[in-house]
């Protein structure tokens, strides 16, 4: 086991002019456990944002699914959870067929091993980002702009079947598969070669939604393969996440949308205080019980 110390801070913003209760993006986190997840609720599906919040409480508690556990049997659950949660809702009749159809969501989560490994799993177009020594070092399920499908796989509150929506069937090939699980991805300067899925001290996660995903993976493609890559700027606190975000939408460098990003940084344990030194005192000479019975120390 490799021991390690976790930071992790979280933000989250919603659309430009919406507010906090119109944001349909949810995170959690778990320290103890190292457990990270996001999921990106469909602003057309109705109570995306209550799904979404289900999506990744359920990974904190119940991390089997990047292991293989099968879709259906890991959403029943809050599936039920969900609709049960509607059917409480006064619901206008002409949301209804809206309501029925179910709500939807992109969902990633991250799992870091004490074997110095890790695993995720990706539905969607939530990405996945590690950087080693400020360069980035994997990132998936999308590597390239054109990679990120038009209508993403989701995942349903209400689907039957295999539980996942959507129409780019062509995404849910082995390719996209073997990185869900933390495998074969692709090292940037040898593609035909997969690295491993380890982590080391120093190292950093980002897990964001598409907007941010979106614009990362340009950087990547933008910074990789120069002499000396400039650092992609990452923020550090909530107020430089608003600033930047704000920024990058005044450019027009990411669409407008809710953007939620958590950037988990790996740390060296610390090491334990020293203790204040005791006092030593001078060992004892050994006692010696004369036959009367009285002591008396050696030398004297």
């Amino acid at each position: 086991m490799t021991p390690v110390r976790i930071r992790s801070i979280e933000f989250s913003i919603p659309k430009r002019g919406k507010t906090e209760a119109e944001n349909d993006d949810r995170y959690a986190v778990d320290l103890d456990q190292a457990r990270f997840a996001i999921a990106d609720g469909a602003t057309e599906s109705s109570f995306s944002g209550p799904w979404a919040g289900l999506l990744v409480r359920r990974f904190m508690e119940d991390t089997s699914i990047v292991k293989g556990s099968a879709w259906g049997e890991w959403l029943s659950p809050i599936q039920k959870t969900w609709l049960e949660s509607v059917e409480k809702q006064e619901i206008p009749w002409y949301a209804e067929e809206k309501v029925a159809r179910g709500a939807h969501a992109a969902f990633l989560g991250l799992v870091i091993r004490s074997d110095g490994t890790w695993r995720a799993i990706a539905v969607g177009d939530c990405c996945l980002f590690q950087f080693r020594n400020k360069l980035p070092r994997q990132w998936f399920p999308f590597r390239q702009l054109n990679e990120f499908p038009l209508r993403p796989w989701l995942l349903g509150s209400r689907s039957k079947a295999n539980e996942i929506t959507g129409t780019d069937r062509e995404f849910l090939s082995d390719k996209v598969l073997a990185p869900w699980l933390g495998e074969s991805l692709e090292g940037p300067t040898n593609p035909d070669k997969p690295r491993r899925p380890d982590w080391k001290y120093g190292d950093e996660f980002i897990l964001a939604t598409d907007a941010l995903s979106k614009w990362f993976v340009n950087q990547i493609a933008e910074r990789w393969g120069t002499v000396d890559p400039p650092e992609i700027p990452i923020p550090r606190n909530a107020q430089e996440f608003v600033d930047f975000v704000n920024e990058l939408r005044e450019k027009k460098e990411i669409e407008s949308d809710d953007v939620t990003m958590i950037r988990v940084t790996l740390k060296k344990p610390k090491e334990p205080a020293p203790q204040p030194a005791e006092e030593v005192l001078p060992m004892a000479e050994e006692v010696h019980v004369s036959e009367s019975t009285e002591p008396r120390v050696e030398g004297e």
